[in-house]
């Protein structure tokens, strides 16, 4: 992967989450191709589609689906970038009460009560 690729894969993981996850850093240094891929397959899924899920949805599924795979940077890297694609703290009031009804106490006290306070946060100092 040439500097010109590299850097513009980087710009993909800047515009959706504000940096480029530590994680995210290691599989690049540990394939360059893999990294390539993948940046590529979510580069498509957090495409605008008109008749497709906003952004800020899809951001609001992968707070969900980092919950439920134990994920706390995951789901916190996701928290930020769905409220900065106008997630409500409404809708992630929702989302965190159908983790709860799905998954039970457990799996929510786990990630998904320290997700919300990181959320709380985060909203507040953005007002």
């Amino acid at each position: 992967m040439d500097a010109l690729s590299e850097k513009k894969l980087d710009e993909h993981w800047n515009t959706f989450l504000g940096k480029v996850p530590p994680i995210i850093d290691s599989v690049k240094q540990l394939s360059p191709s893999y990294f390539q891929h993948y940046t590529q397959a979510r580069d498509d899924v957090l495409q605008d589609n008109p008749d497709g899920l906003s952004l800020a949805m899809k951001e609001l599924i992968f707070v969900i689906i980092d919950i439920w795979r134990e994920n706390p940077s995951g789901g916190k890297n996701h928290i930020e970038a769905a409220l900065r694609a106008g997630v409500t703290l409404q809708q992630i009031r929702e989302a965190m009460v159908i983790i709860l009804l799905c998954t039970g106490m457990v799996t929510y006290g786990r990630i998904g009560d320290e997700l919300f306070q990181h959320a709380l946060k985060i909203h507040s100092e953005s007002e």
